[in-house]
């Protein structure tokens, strides 16, 4: 068998992988934020089940780790795998209203603190399959609004000291 046959076998084995790996691929969690006092956030995509929702605040204080400088101020877990449900089903959700099957860690009792305007905040909402949503936004005019929170880039030596860097630009 001549070597070019060989290779043309292995490119049409390696196509079919590749191939067979992409089909494999979760789609990601999409989601959006909305209104503005409460804040809701839009689930429209994602293959498999909820698992959880945080909502962080960031300082752009210097003073603090860029590690340190996301602080979250809600999360929401589902209670049991088989308690979390499809973004289908649950749609939408209400900052501080937890929705059914799922229970508030952050904070550990009572409600979340407001959301104000001149503050920035992200969301990550994870599911079980597939890349989590996650965006930042703040609150402009009563309305939540996309942001881009230029947070600084930073790396950990191996003594666990954390380096703040400049951030290359892409």
């Amino acid at each position: 068998m001549p070597l070019s046959h060989i290779r043309d076998k292995r490119r049409v084995a390696l196509l079919i992988a590749s191939t067979l790996l992409l089909c494999a691929c979760e789609p990601a969690m999409q989601a959006k934020v909305e209104g503005g006092s409460p804040v809701v956030f839009t689930i429209w995509s994602g293959t498999g089940k909820l698992w959880m929702i945080s909502v962080t605040e960031y300082t752009d204080d210097k003073s603090l780790k860029p590690s340190q400088r996301d602080h979250e101020i809600w999360r929401v877990n589902a209670d049991t795998p088989s308690s979390a449900s499809y973004p289908s089903t649950i749609g939408k959700i209400t900052y501080g209203i937890v929705p059914r099957g799922y229970h508030q860690s952050v904070p550990a009792s009572g409600t979340p603190p407001p959301m104000v305007a001149g503050k920035y905040y992200s969301y990550f909402i994870a599911s079980e399959n597939g890349m989590p949503a996650r965006a930042d936004f703040e609150i402009r005019n009563g309305n939540a609004v996309v942001a881009k929170i230029q947070r600084p880039c930073s790396y950990f030596e191996s003594n666990g000291k954390e380096i703040e860097i400049p951030c290359k630009e892409h």
